[in-house]
């Protein structure tokens, strides 16, 4: 699949564009890891340090889908709807 200039930007707009919301999100809960140290946890739960990488390849997944979707339909129709509905939840 060979993708056009404009496609690549478009890409790493999506992608920056989520990266910034889960940034806004790390400040807001700056005292996440002290909280979570201090729940009482199953033995199964995983360690404070996979919430990075999980949630960094998460956003990175849910940046290249919303890029996905824009770029099959642009901002015509249910594409639209799809679109704002994720830009809003972000």
């Amino acid at each position: 699949m060979h993708l056009a200039r404009h496609d690549w930007i478009s890409l790493a707009l999506w992608i920056a564009g989520t990266f910034a919301a889960g940034a806004i999100g790390g400040i807001a809960s700056a005292r996440a890891p002290a909280f979570y140290a201090e729940l009482v946890k199953p033995s199964w739960a995983p360690p404070a340090r996979m919430f990075g990488p999980v949630w960094s390849a998460l956003y990175l997944l849910m940046g290249i889908a919303a890029w996905f979707i824009f770029r099959a339909g642009g901002w015509d129709g249910a594409s639209r709807v799809a679109l704002v509905l994720y830009v809003v939840q972000l």
